[in-house]
């Protein structure tokens, strides 16, 4: 498990960020179709900035890790593989992970 130092403020803003979006995310939309998302061009552009609020914040706290670890990432999909490694997932779960941004 890495030692965060640095890092530590910045990280646990972002862990609380991401949880308030996803606390939003499900009261606000887990009610929501598929139908109702296709339909609602204002709801796309709702749901879908707070998902790329989410991939960002969560980007951010690989990045402080790698960075914290001394650890350098080609892509985003990359530093999310390689910080799920870090914090040892699965090799599936890595990978789930970095798909999020190929």
């Amino acid at each position: 498990m890495p030692e965060l130092r640095y890092a530590k403020g910045r990280i646990a803003e972002s862990l609380k960020f991401i949880s308030e979006e996803i606390r939003e995310f499900q009261g606000e939309y887990a009610q929501k179709t598929w139908q109702d998302y296709q339909q609602d061009k204002n709801l796309q552009k709702l749901v879908d900035k707070t998902v790329e609020n989410i991939l960002t914040a969560l980007i951010e706290v690989c990045g402080a890790v790698l960075t914290e670890e001394g650890i350098g990432s080609e892509s985003y999909g990359a530093a999310l593989k390689r910080c799920a490694a870090l914090f040892g997932f699965s090799t599936e779960e890595q990978e789930n992970l970095a798909s999020l941004y190929t």
